[in-house]
C-alpha cells in the first residue's frame, strides 16, 4: 500500500511539473505568433515613429560604466511578446 502511495506520489509530481512546462510553452507559442503577425506588418518599414515603436518594444534600457578614459555602455532593447533582450555594447 505504501509503494502505491509513494508511486502515485511521484506520478502527481511530474503531473504537476509537466502541466506547468505544458502551460509555459503555450504562453510562449502564443506570444511568438503574436509577435510574428506584428513584425510582418513593419517588415518594410522606411521611419520609426512613436506608434511603431510603441507597438515593436516594450522597453529600452541603457547602462553605463566609467573606467579610466573608457565609457561603456550596454543598450538592452526588450521586444513586445520576446522573453530576451538585444544587448550591444558601445565603448568611447
Amino acid at each position: 500500500m505504501s509503494k502505491s502511495q509513494a508511486e502515485q506520489s511521484v506520478i502527481k509530481t511530474h503531473l504537476e511539473s509537466n502541466t506547468s512546462r505544458l502551460e509555459t510553452q503555450s504562453q510562449q507559442q502564443s506570444d511568438n505568433k503574436k509577435w510574428l503577425t506584428l513584425i510582418r506588418e513593419y517588415a518594410d518599414i522606411k521611419e520609426l515613429d512613436t506608434d511603431t515603436l510603441n507597438q515593436l518594444i516594450k522597453k529600452i534600457v541603457v547602462y553605463e560604466d566609467f573606467d579610466d578614459d573608457l565609457i561603456r555602455q550596454t543598450v538592452e532593447i526588450h521586444f513586445n511578446f520576446v522573453n530576451h533582450a538585444d544587448k550591444h555594447n558601445l565603448t568611447r
